[in-house]
């Protein structure tokens, strides 16, 4: 019954499009064709896309999966039902979303957000401008809002926190998060080289300490993920579940020694080449220039530029990364998580 209301604003929605064909296997409740009836269903329609609604999953106590449910709004004094929720013994693992909020939220949202001027279209590659150009006016200038976006939310920095989740798997998995810098700080390239030297390679001090020298971890990096108004520096382990806690003192030992002692003028110049011969070879992935074009126009407002990009990073100092480590590198502003067979956080 849940699908067969679900059923029908999905086929409205797609229905919108004027290049999309909708066409569906299952038509009333008493319709029940197998699924491998359905995928032949869809074969025969020349479907390119198949989308398979369940309220439920069939069979054995080891189903497991995610149920998602529309949710409707509610009086004050009612309390959110979940819909299908008396198939919960054919999946007693599985996991129940609500989705909170109705179509008239999520449209609101849309109107404040999904503006122009939130908005960038980057295409690399050996492609037709013409059609390009097409193919943005047809899916996007119509279907673009072109008012001014609502003011963003920027994010603040919360209370450190040691979170953890219960999972039956063989290796755990430990997370380190520090605040870093947003992607329009100066210091972006700086910070990279830092990163590089400590976590960011083969090479780099967590890898040769923390796996090669003591064998601690199967696998171990730092990286860094930046955005418009805020950045994370990040620390990442997969260990033995016995291993956890060991792992995790030499990997914040590692980290304070970083942050203490500096770095080598024989490492700064290895960072450095790393980061410089990142952006030449990168020239050659598609992929990876219409994600760099896009997000540097989209966060900075601004045509990057290769050649300036290089410039900059041949102009850091040795000082420089120093003051990068010093500042960022600091455990004391150290959140956890950690995923695993494990019951209780990770204390530091």
């Amino acid at each position: 019954e849940q699908m067969d209301k679900l059923a029908p604003l999905l086929v409205k929605e797609l229905e919108k499009y004027n290049d999309v064909t909708v066409q569906v296997t299952r038509k009333t409740l008493d319709d029940d064709p197998s699924l491998a009836q359905r995928g032949k269903m869809a074969r025969d329609f020349g479907s390119e896309l198949f989308i398979s609604l369940h309220s439920n999953a069939a069979g054995s106590e080891k189903a497991c999966g995610v149920s998602l449910y529309r949710s409707v709004k509610l009086e004050d004094s009612e309390r959110p039902q979940a819909p299908g929720m008396k198939y919960r013994h054919y999946a007693p693992k599985a996991k129940v979303i609500m989705l909170l909020g109705n179509e008239e939220d999520i449209l609101d949202y849309m109107s404040k957000y999904y503006t122009a001027d939130n908005i960038v279209v980057s295409i690399s590659g050996n492609v037709d401008i013409k059609k390009v150009q097409d193919v943005v006016e047809k899916y996007f200038v119509d279907n673009i809002l072109t008012k001014k976006s609502a003011n963003q939310i920027v994010g603040k920095r919360e209370d450190i926190k040691n979170l953890y989740k219960y999972k039956k798997i063989e290796q755990t998995h430990i997370a380190f998060a520090m605040p870093g810098i947003s992607l329009n700080d100066n210091n972006t390239d700086a910070f990279a080289i830092a990163n590089t030297i400590f976590g960011g390679g083969m090479s780099s001090r967590l890898f040769q300490i923390i796996r090669e020298k003591l064998g601690l971890a199967y696998s171990v990096c730092s990286y860094i993920s930046q955005y418009k108004n805020s950045g994370i520096l990040e620390i990442y382990a997969g260990v033995n579940t016995e291993k956890r806690l060991s792992a995790s003192e030499h990997i914040i030992a590692e980290l304070d020694n970083f942050r203490k002692n500096g770095i080598t003028e024989k490492e700064f110049l290895r960072g450095k080449e790393q980061i410089k011969s990142s952006f030449i070879m990168g020239q050659e992935n598609g992929s990876s220039q219409m994600i760099l074009y896009g997000k540097y126009l989209l966060f900075l407002d601004k045509v990057f530029s290769f050649s300036d990009r290089i410039k900059n990073i041949e102009n850091i100092t040795f000082e420089d990364v120093n003051q990068i480590v010093h500042n960022y590198f600091n455990s004391k502003d150290m959140s956890t998580a950690i995923v695993g067979p494990i019951k209780k956080p990770l204390v530091i």
